[in-house]
Formats: structure tokens, C-alpha cells, sequence
């Protein structure tokens, strides 16, 4: 139970500087970028809580079966908490108009020529 919360630990502190880098660009707005970072770092602590659900599940017999489902239940809802916040910021950071930007389509060269340039062509 302790390895999970360290492992969780690290992973946290490397989460937090990276979610505190996604917007380096400023294409979403500070307050929402604060609530991605906040709902982030929520789903990652209940991850990191759900850990103790199954330790306890290893040591207490006659509650094995619900430490189980509780573990399951919160790794669960902790992951989907930090797909959720992911998704919903590349959303705002897509609609964004100082963000990434839609390349063009690519022509080809007979739309990128007039209609004399092609009878000119082909007189030839």
C-alpha cells in the first residue's frame, strides 16, 4: 500500500508539471485551464486513495469481496476523471481561434490552373 501511494506520489508531481505546461501556448483560458488542472489532479488522487481499498482487501478477510469492489469502483472513477478532464480540454483547446489551426487542403494542379491556362496546354 505504501509503493502504491509513493508510486502515485511521483506520478503526480510529473502530471502536475506537465498539465501546468498544456497551455504554454495560452490558446485555452486560465480558468479553465485551472479547473483541467484541477479535476487532473483529483482523478489522480483517487487513484492513488483507491490503493488503500485493496490493500486492506489482502488483510481483511471477511471484507476481501467489498475492499475489492471499492478499489475497482474508485481506479475506475479515478481514470475516468483524468480521460474526462483530458478530452474536455483538447475540446477548448481545438475550438480555440489561438489555437491549432486547420491547414488548408491541398490542390492539385489542374484546380490551381485557369480555364485558358488548360485549353493553352492542350492546343500545344
Amino acid at each position: 500500500m505504501l509503493g502504491w501511494w509513493t508510486v502515485h506520489y511521483f506520478i503526480a508531481g510529473l502530471l502536475l508539471v506537465m498539465l501546468a505546461m498544456a497551455n504554454d501556448s495560452g490558446s485555452v483560458p486560465s480558468e479553465q485551464h485551472a479547473s483541467f488542472i484541477l479535476t487532473c489532479m483529483t482523478g489522480q488522487a483517487i487513484v492513488a486513495f483507491s490503493g488503500t481499498f485493496a490493500g486492506l482487501g489482502f488483510f481483511w478477510r471477511k471484507r476481501r469481496k467489498l475492499m475489492f469492489l471499492l478499489f475497482g469502483f474508485l481506479l475506475i472513477f479515478g481514470i475516468g476523471t483524468e480521460v474526462f478532464s483530458f478530452v474536455k480540454f483538447a475540446n477548448v483547446a481545438g475550438e480555440s481561434k489561438t489555437g491549432i489551426k486547420e491547414l488548408p487542403a491541398p490542390t492539385s494542379a489542374l484546380e490551381s490552373k485557369s480555364e485558358t491556362e488548360i485549353t493553352q496546354d492542350e492546343s500545344l
